[in-house]
């Protein structure tokens, strides 16, 4: 069958009127019936009660249904050929938190742009709440989050395992953790006992429903520490914050930003068991372009440099 008999009879169910629906596709009233009629004789059924003014049959609505599904099939098909004719679409739209956008997106962008420099990349940030309904809602082509949803609209695709570790200034650990400070320096990229730090003041998740705080504060009574926790704060950046000005040690996910220097360490924490994958979420049935599936080649590449430094 011609693809443009099921648009005609898509809009001729829409109308339920032949002249009018003649005049939209630019054809006589003849034609229009006749494309109609041949589609009727391909399926062997009726589409149309023509006696009670072009209303629907059971198989009209069916096709009808097909139709839509056909038509949205089309569009994301000439979109996908399009992108690629022309080297891929000139912009992406990334959704993440405000966190995620400050800790990964500059190191992977600026990579990114030295690869594809005409495309314009467009972080969306809002809270993690609302990451699924901008894919959703065509905001975004795909989003960065930590944990899968269920809903079946969605794909998403673990590129990153994110575990918890515990940050802390260079003065700080000095100050604090004199008695187990050789040690602590020569196996900082193994898992240590948290009594090693039970003198350090702690910076913590403010949300007292948090599963990072949730984690730390079993951690401290599974081995009978009482924590001198000094701030708390719900945003991991100024967590982070404060432990470049010395204040306290903060438990922050590995690919918070690394920072360059001596003046920060990251240790792994015996019992912490808190492991969360950052993945990546976008539309079921749709396909992502080249530059936005790079863009996330680079970013589990970087990230998982950085954990490596």
């Amino acid at each position: 069958m011609n693809l443009e008999d099921y648009a005609y009879f898509e809009i001729l169910a829409r109308t339920r009127n032949v002249t009018r629906a003649a005049e939209q596709v630019g054809l006589t009233q003849q034609a229009l019936s006749a494309k109609i009629s041949r589609l009727e004789r391909y399926y062997d059924v009726k589409l149309f009660d023509r006696e009670n003014r072009f209303a629907l049959t059971y198989a009209g609505e069916r096709l009808l249904e097909h139709c839509r599904m056909l038509n949205l099939w089309s569009v994301r098909l000439d979109s996908e050929m399009r992108n690629i004719a022309c080297g891929d679409s000139d912009i992406i739209n990334i959704g993440a938190t405000a966190k995620r956008g400050y800790t990964m997106i500059p190191p992977v962008f600026r990579a990114f742009r030295r690869e594809w420099p005409l495309v314009r990349v467009n972080v969306v940030e809002s809270g993690a709440q609302e990451l699924i309904p901008n894919i959703l809602n065509r905001k975004t082509d795909f989003c960065f989050l930590v944990s899968k949803t269920d809903d079946p609209r969605i794909r998403t695709e673990a590129i990153f395992e994110d575990r918890l570790q515990l940050f802390i200034s260079d003065r700080l650990l000095r100050e604090c953790c004199g008695d187990h400070l050789e040690e602590i320096l020569s196996h900082e990229n193994r898992e240590l006992p948290i009594r090693y730090f039970a003198e350090c003041p702690f910076c913590l998740q403010g949300n007292p429903a948090n599963r990072v705080r949730l984690s730390c504060i079993r951690l401290f009574e599974q081995n009978g520490i009482i924590p001198n926790i000094v701030f708390t704060a719900t945003n991991a950046m100024t967590l982070l914050e404060m432990v470049l000005q010395d204040i306290g040690a903060a438990f922050l996910v590995s690919s918070t930003k690394a920072v360059s220097g001596e003046t920060l360490h990251r240790f792994y924490i015996e019992d912490l068991s808190q492991t969360d994958y950052l993945n990546i979420a976008w539309l079921q049935g749709t396909s992502l372009s080249r530059a936005s599936k790079r863009f996330i080649e680079l970013t589990r590449e970087i990230l998982s440099k950085q954990l490596g430094d």
